[in-house]
């Protein structure tokens, strides 16, 4: 699991891998129940391999802008708010 500071650098890159992953023609898909962002065609095969996560598995009209993604990132667990006042989200992108 990789977890990424807010507003960091590595910040910056998700929000453009998420970006370009809605500017695509086969857009990616996120499986809530993995945590992982597929391309297309993994996605589907996703979900014929794991049937039961077809419900989890989203578009990136679900996720592909900041306010959403951390939206969907805090309903799953994975945004930590730090004592120190900082907070990172736990990155979809396997191995980052």
């Amino acid at each position: 699991m990789r977890r990424i500071l807010i507003e960091s650098d590595e910040w910056r890159e998700l929000l453009q891998k998420l970006k370009w992953s809605k500017s695509k023609s086969n857009r990616d898909v996120i499986c809530t129940k993995c945590w992982r962002v597929y391309r297309y065609m993994k996605g589907r095969d996703h979900k014929d391999e794991h049937p039961s996560h077809s419900e989890f598995i989203l578009t990136t009209r679900h996720y592909a802008d900041a306010e959403a993604f951390m939206d969907l990132a805090t309903v799953w667990g994975k945004v930590e708010n730090r004592e120190n006042g900082e907070t990172v989200v736990e990155s979809p992108y396997y191995p980052g």
